[in-house]
């Protein structure tokens, strides 16, 4: 009879064996996939650099490439939209040499003397957005005293009114004059408070210091204007004369959208301090439910509400809810109530994954609905960020790989379908061919990339506990104490 302490011996050795393949299997599979990872995000940085070089060679100092004509066009009256968006994207990138040469024109060439009557929303989420950004991730301050050059025009906008007018002239220091009838839109009034703040806690011009309290006040004069009915979602249209609601569309989409985005990201901004906004934040919250309804096989679709009717159809551009709610996960008053936003979270972004899916070639329309109890979308595809931004926030919050692998296809689609030898273009679909549109849009870069390549980066790269992305992906940091 063998020894047992030899047969022990032998099985321990054995053992030891299997554990070390398995541990070399799981080895194995962990380099793999950090070799996949590191392919799939080295093929985004590619996808940018070709977009960032058929901008500098055809459209340089315009606001926009238009890659079918390769040629330029100041869609935002001639500030260099795309330079200004894209800095904090190509510095995140370490696009080194691009990132100076686009650093160089800012300080040599950027200057809105000559720069006319602009969206005020638009300008402040990408001029001003991006300036800030470039500034605290180098403190260079040439991007900080642009960034107040930029504020102090943009302020024009918030003198001798209940509510900012949405658009002046950054040249003549002068808005269009609104009568007592005009009006605004929700996310016009709601998406300049992260930027002027942040302007107002870096600069030391005294003018400019007010401003962020400013701009937080139209959130709380909004927040007054609610009534009960509203349940934490009001109407679209704001009244310039005196921030009253008015209108009969009530949505979560455009023209609503970054003003309820705006709610938690503040708070967040703000070190989770204002308990008007986690408040709003909340209501806007449980309100969403009377929005949603069933995606059949896919996951929950947000509606629209016009004349008090839902609309069975989803706009793109709610996709940034999942990544709010998960932004704002701390601001459940349960554990229960945390689980339910966690849940819809992940619900929707099935759905914002669906826009591609469920698209023509794998692209995402504007609109996803059902008919005859099918989901269906849309034709056509405007570079568009927002199904990204949900995989992004789900990817972070669950470390789940499938947001992963359901990103990867969706770069895949587009650059098949969107890269030209000349940028990228947004694609309409007639008589069932994907055709380029002439526009690559500045967001395309600022957004949807760099989007695509966090997903596929350390978390280090952008640390979600220490900064926050405006609405337009650029990153301002967290308050600290002076």
């Amino acid at each position: 009879m063998m020894n047992r302490g030899l047969v022990f011996g032998l099985a321990w050795i054995l053992f030891g064996l299997l554990s070390g393949a398995n541990q070399t299997v799981e080895v194995c599979e962990a380099e793999l996939e950090d070799v996949q990872t590191s392919n799939r995000r080295s093929a985004i940085v590619n996808a940018t650099i070709h977009a960032w070089d058929s901008y500098r060679r055809y459209a340089w100092g315009f606001d926009e490439l238009r890659p079918v004509s390769r040629s330029g066009v100041n869609t935002f009256s001639g500030m260099g939209i795309t330079i200004l968006d894209s800095l904090d994207t190509l510095y995140m990138m370490g696009l080194e040499s691009r990132f100076e040469e686009a650093r160089e024109w800012v300080a040599t060439e950027l200057s809105f003397e000559s720069v006319g009557t602009v969206s005020v929303f638009e300008t402040t989420i990408r001029a001003l957005g991006g300036l800030l950004s470039a500034y605290e991730q180098t403190r260079d301050g040439i991007f900080l005293e642009k960034a107040e050059d930029l504020g102090k025009r943009l302020s024009v906008a918030f003198e001798n009114s209940p509510i900012p007018k949405p658009r002046c002239s950054l040249s003549s220091g002068t808005c269009p004059t609104y009568l007592e009838t005009d009006e605004s839109l929700l996310a016009e009034v709601g998406t300049l408070q992260m930027e002027f703040h942040k302007l107002s806690r870096l600069s030391k011009d005294k003018h400019l210091r007010t401003l962020g309290r400013k701009t937080l006040d139209y959130i709380r004069r909004l927040g007054s204007s609610m009534r009960p009915e509203h349940n934490g979602v009001p109407p679209s249209v704001v009244r310039i004369d005196d921030a009253s609601f008015t209108g009969d569309r009530r949505t979560f989409g455009a023209p609503s959208d970054s003003f309820f985005e705006y709610l938690p990201k503040m708070w967040v901004l703000m070190r989770k301090r204002d308990d008007f906004l986690r408040d709003m934040f909340r209501a806007s919250v449980r309100g969403l439910a009377d929005f949603l309804a069933a995606a059949p096989d896919v996951g929950v679709m947000v509606r629209d509400q016009i004349h008090g009717v839902f609309l069975d159809r989803m706009e793109q551009f709610t996709c940034y809810i999942p990544g709010m709610l998960i932004l704002g996960i701390d601001a459940a008053e349960s554990e229960a109530e945390r689980h339910e936003w966690e849940a819809l979270a992940a619900n929707i972004t099935k759905t914002c994954a669906a826009f591609f899916t469920h698209g023509n070639g794998g692209l995402a329309g504007e609109l996803l609905y059902t008919r005859d109890g099918k989901v269906q979308v849309t034709p056509g595809y405007e570079l568009r960020p927002e199904s990204v931004e949900a995989l992004f926030y789900m990817w972070r919050y669950t470390k789940d790989t499938t947001y992963r692998d359901v990103a990867w296809r969706i770069f895949q689609s587009i650059d098949t379908h969107c890269r030209l030898d000349v940028g990228y273009s947004a694609v309409a679909f007639v008589q069932d061919v994907y055709e380029p549109r002439d526009v690559m849009h500045s967001f395309f870069i600022a957004e949807t990339l760099k989007y695509l390549f966090l997903i596929f980066s350390d978390d280090h790269v952008l640390d979600l506990d220490s900064s926050v992305l405006n609405t337009e992906a650029h990153p301002l940091n967290v308050d600290v104490d002076p």
